[in-house]
């Protein structure tokens, strides 16, 4: 009985989430460029990002009208790694993949 008290009092103190939100849907990835400039122009303007993301200037994935329809549809959680080939002499933190510092 003590048991059934303490689990009531318990759940009365911590009520459950009104609401779950799911975020997996919509995301999509494309295997971007360490060259900034290749890279669908990202880092290439002073903060290009966010407080200019409507300027008709802008025509990276921050930009509204941004066309991403030959990137991938992915769900969460994702992994870039795993779609990557194995290298033999590639980090064995990384699984052998090429990804990392060699």
């Amino acid at each position: 009985m003590k048991k059934l008290i303490g689990s009531l009092a318990l759940a009365a103190a911590f009520p459950l989430a009104a609401e779950l939100v799911n975020i997996d849907g919509g995301w999509r990835f494309a295997f971007g460029n360490t060259d900034p400039a290749k890279d669908f122009g990202a880092g290439t303007e002073y903060f290009n990002y966010l407080t200019k993301a409507a300027s008709i200037h802008n025509t990276g994935p921050y930009a509204v009208k941004f066309n991403d329809s030959a990137w991938v549809s992915i769900d969460l959680p994702f992994d870039f790694v795993v779609d990557l080939p194995f290298e033999k002499d590639a980090s064995h933190s990384h699984g052998y993949k090429t990804v990392g510092y060699k």
